[in-house]
């Protein structure tokens, strides 16, 4: 019983998650189109029926049933005619409406650079570098299950990812790793063997290995003073933005799996249900890097999400003026369909997941 209340507890917590981070990002637009002079007729969070509301001044608040995105209507964006020409959108320079359209983004990057920073601050949990040897590779002939690693090729390192990118460096030649074993220090040398492996994407590749896994112990690293908290955070932030460019890339050049890569809504609040479940720090990281994904999501030029708009904002300052209405909205009824037909595919891919197709 207690099981079933606290998966309750942490789904409930999942969607009060993920309508905390569309409230950021619809802030951002919010705040950027007063600040501009332009009039909001709704501030919405979710879609369809509402549920709650309040209007103050010319906007409405609310609160929609299906909380999947929101929106901030403003005047003049869906339709030429406004009330006040000088609160009209479209009325406005090409620069004003770009921060405009860009500020939801900025939003969710600047929300997952601080949540992140105040996490590297605390310190993260990580496998602590006690390894396993896996059966029938080098490392059985060399390690026993619980050697701690020190350093390798003589480089300190504290955690593993630090171990795999001095594995990556020796191009199979010999390896020397400084481990703890019963409280003694011991040299130790291994040669790493080629195997065929798939990396992030899926894609099927070549790597040297030598066969260790962590034990699963995982331990609180200690945590960073401020300024290496944020620059940790900014390369976060940053390697996130181009992992996303090089898999759709790859998507597209037929070298990654889509299911290496994409998430719906099903695995976002499976995922968040966990993290909730896990303490507060943990569910932080995870709320920091779906609205990193957010943001990224939202400044792809794709139509109906920012990017698409940003992108029509630049064909219009190279045409000298804007596409018409009509082909807009034709345009992004197309996109808004084969966006509800990834949505799709993503729960697909996510019900896949969770029962361990």
């Amino acid at each position: 019983m207690t099981n079933v209340l606290f998966t309750i507890l942490g789904v409930v917590v999942a969607f009060l998650g993920l309508s905390f981070l569309v409230l950021i990002h619809e802030l951002g637009h919010f705040i950027a189109a007063k600040r501009a002079g332009v009039g909001v007729k709704e501030f919405s969070i979710g879609f369809g029926k509402k549920l709650w509301g309040f209007k103050k001044g010319e906007t409405e608040y609310k609160v929609c049933a299906i909380p999947l995105g929101g929106y901030v209507n403003m005047m003049g964006l869906e339709s030429d005619k406004s009330d006040d020409p000088n609160k009209n959108y479209n009325n406005k320079s090409k620069l004003t409406r770009l921060q405009i359209l860009a500020a939801g983004v900025v939003f969710n990057f600047i929300f997952a650079l601080l949540m992140l920073t105040l996490v590297n601050m605390h310190g993260v949990k990580q496998y602590k570098l006690n390894l396993n040897p896996v059966e029938g590779t080098p490392a059985m002939s060399v390690f026993q299950k619980g050697d701690e690693i020190k350093s390798v090729n003589g480089v300190e390192v504290k955690t593993w990812e630090g171990v795999t990118a001095e594995l990556r460096k020796s191009q199979g030649q010999p390896i020397r790793f400084t481990i703890l074993r019963n409280g003694e220090e011991k040299e130790v040398s291994i040669t790493p063997v080629k195997v065929e492996t798939e990396d992030e994407f899926g894609a099927k590749v070549e790597r040297w290995a030598i066969g260790i896994a962590p034990t699963g112990e995982i331990i609180l690293a200690q945590g960073m003073p401020l300024p290496k908290a944020f620059l940790e955070s900014a390369k976060t932030c940053g390697n996130a933005y181009v992992l996303t460019y090089v898999f759709i890339g790859k998507i597209f050049t037929k070298k990654a799996k889509a299911e290496k890569g994409l998430g719906g809504p099903v695995l976002i609040v499976s995922l968040m249900t966990g993290a909730a479940k896990d303490g507060f720090f943990s569910f932080l990281t995870l709320l920091a890097l779906i609205s990193l994904c957010l943001g990224i999501m939202n400044s792809l030029p794709i139509p109906v999400l920012d990017g698409g708009h940003i992108m029509f904002l630049g064909l219009e300052a190279v045409r000298g003026k804007p596409l018409k209405k009509e082909t807009m909205n034709i345009i992004q009824s197309l996109f808004f369909w084969l966006l509800i037909l990834l949505m799709l595919f993503t729960v697909y891919l996510d019900i896949g997941r969770l029962l361990g197709r």
